[in-house]
């Protein structure tokens, strides 16, 4: 009877100690895999907008084009939607399996901002050009907005 008391309070402690060691051991996906999937995402879904203008196009003047030529691009369309639909269930699953950590505010919090290194002044000036791209894409998204009238 002494060792089963004495056996009980420790099974406890080691229980108790253990789901605390397994909760801390939580992973959250990977930010470069979600980043590679959302630019992989964007890019199908370009080629997929270039390819029903290409469709559209072909549709106006059908003269000009051969049927391969159509069949091509709509088969490039089709590729596009299904990549879509992939990319898709993936970030679902994604979403699914870790549902805290796209809400979350620290889900991009490792961050690192460090200068980058520059070797030529080329990289230099491609650098700079990315920069002023994103502040004027980050300038004309305002310009959608309207003015107050007063």
């Amino acid at each position: 009877m002494k060792l089963a008391i004495k056996i009980v309070p420790v099974l406890l402690i080691c229980v108790m100690g253990f789901s605390e060691i397994t909760a801390q051991t939580y992973v959250s996906p990977s930010r470069e895999l979600v980043e590679q999937l959302l630019n992989r995402l964007e890019t199908c879904k370009a080629s997929l907008a270039n390819a029903n203008k290409g469709i559209a196009a072909m549709k106006k003047n059908p003269q000009d084009y051969s049927l391969e030529t159509y069949l091509w691009v709509e088969n490039l369309a089709k590729e596009a939607d299904k990549c879509i639909a992939d990319l898709r269930k993936q970030l679902d699953k994604l979403r699914k399996d870790y549902p805290g950590w796209f809400n979350s505010p620290s889900a991009f919090a490792d961050i690192n901002l460090r200068p980058p290194t520059l070797r030529s002044p080329l990289e230099m000036e491609d650098a700079l050009a990315k920069i002023e791209r994103k502040i004027h894409n980050a300038l004309a998204q305002f310009k959608e907005f309207q003015k107050p009238e007063h």
